[in-house]
Parts: structure tokens; sequence; C-alpha cells
């Protein structure tokens, strides 16, 4: 099988992975290709990863696909681009699951989508309290911007009794 030797730019020029806005990797605005990433990502039915590293996979290949053609203006501005795209999608979550068995499991993360699945994996990294029912349902979340803020809900929520953990579940209760 012969591969194309420009394999990089068909990639770039036909990848359905996602739906880039015209011209995203030319703006001057950081922020806005970090956003316009996010968005595609997020968006996207054809991903294979998670939308963070299908974002941040497309914005290093075109990097690493420029290579030193890319003036350093440009590279600096996809640069920070990256550094922004981490921001867009760093919050933390803290998050209620319940159990096949009706009890309630308290959780925080910075990738909501991600631990969801290695609960329902049962794996290495998932809770062991999870592992030892056969089902669960994400059924309440909360989002915040540090790591720390979402720590200390979590270990406030885990002191809560039941019936007020119940009360938030079904929104009838202000957090």
């Amino acid at each position: 099988m012969k591969v194309k030797k420009n394999w990089s730019g068909y990639v770039t020029k036909h990848s359905i992975a996602l739906d880039l806005e015209e011209g995203v990797f030319t703006w001057d605005n950081p922020q806005q290709i970090a956003k316009s990433l996010k968005q595609s990502a997020e968006n996207s039915l054809r991903r294979k990863a998670f939308p963070f590293q299908s974002a941040m996979s497309m914005l290093n290949f075109y990097i690493n696909r420029a290579g030193k053609k890319l003036k350093p203006e440009r590279k600096k501005v996809l640069e920070q681009a990256k550094i922004e795209l981490r921001k867009a999608f760093m919050n933390y979550y803290v998050y209620i699951l319940r159990t096949s068995k009706n009890t309630l499991y308290i959780g925080q993360t910075n990738n909501l989508e991600k631990r969801i699945q290695e609960h329902k994996n049962k794996s290495s990294k998932s809770a062991k309290y999870i592992r030892y029912f056969s089902s669960f349902k994400l059924v309440y979340t909360e989002e915040y911007p540090t790591k720390k803020e979402a720590m200390k809900r979590e270990t406030q929520l885990k002191k809560w009794p039941k019936t007020k953990k119940e009360a938030l579940v079904r929104g009838d209760l202000i957090s």
C-alpha cells in the first residue's frame, strides 16, 4: 500500500472529526480560537476522544504540521490558545450518583464525562464504593472554577444527612 507524501495536508483539509470554523487558526485572539475549538469538539458526533483531547489534538496537529513555516507571532497566538483551551475545559464538578440500591455517592472531578465512564467500566480508577453496585445514575452536578472549591463542596455535601441530599437532588433545596 502506497502512503501519500503529504497526508497531513490532506487531513487538515478533509478531516471530518471536528467541524472547524473557517480560518480558526488564522485568528489573532487566542480566547476566540479556544472558544471555537471547544464548541466544535463538544458538538462533534464524529470525534473519537473526549472533547478536550479532540480540541487540543487538532490545535497541536495544526502547530506541528506548520513546523518551521509557522511565523513566531502566529505560534505565540496558537500557544496562548492552548492555555485558553485548558482554562475553558478545566472546570471542576461535584456530582451525585444514585446507585442501584438507592444510595447516594458524592464525588468531584475536572472531567465529568471521563469520570462517569470510569465508574461505568468499574476500572481501577473508579471509586471502590461504586464497584459494588450493578448500576448507577448521575442525578446531580454543580460546577466550580477551582479544584479547591469543588473539594470543599464535596466535603460539605458528604456531611449532610441523606434527606438533605435528596432535597438537593430534587431541586427543593437551593445549594
